[in-house]
């Protein structure tokens, strides 16, 4: 087989690689986007204080560190909960507050605002569906253009 097309065979399938990962990224973020539209429905509100951030080490998952931070709130009984938040940023320290959003029936369920929890995520999947759009056309075009010749 001819190396152009081995290479352009091989572009191609990188450049779809990242228009796959791009998009698997966007509809896991679309069902936590629709469960949350859902959820907030019922959904109580307390202000929540960080209460500690944990920098946690992992060679397999993240590949390097990953802070995850905790908050404490009182929900409308009185009694006060803790709960993983599900997302993290650098400017958080320990005693932050913030809004937490809880199951009045279960308020030890809790879920975070997408636009607080997924802000800054929709700029990478994009990123990653022009890049692997760019790429497969790249890796494409050399195959069409032989095509053409003959």
């Amino acid at each position: 087989m001819n190396k152009k097309i081995i290479d352009a065979a091989a572009i191609t399938l990188l450049g779809l690689i990242f228009m796959i990962f791009g998009i698997y990224l966007n509809a896991k973020d679309s069902n936590y986007r629709r469960d949350w539209k859902t959820f907030r429905l019922s959904a109580e509100t307390a202000e929540g204080v960080i209460s500690r951030i944990e920098v946690k080490f992992s060679l397999q998952k993240h590949k390097g560190y990953k802070s995850i931070a905790f908050a404490e709130y009182t929900d409308d009984n009185g009694v006060t909960h803790e709960t993983q938040l599900e997302y993290y940023r650098s400017d958080m320290d320990e005693g932050d507050t913030v809004v937490i959003y809880y199951d009045k029936d279960h308020p030890e369920k809790t879920m975070s605002d997408p636009a607080v929890a997924l802000s800054g995520k929709d700029t990478g999947e994009m990123m990653l569906l022009t890049t692997g759009g760019i790429i497969t056309a790249i890796g494409v075009l050399p195959v069409i253009l032989r095509i053409r010749e003959k």
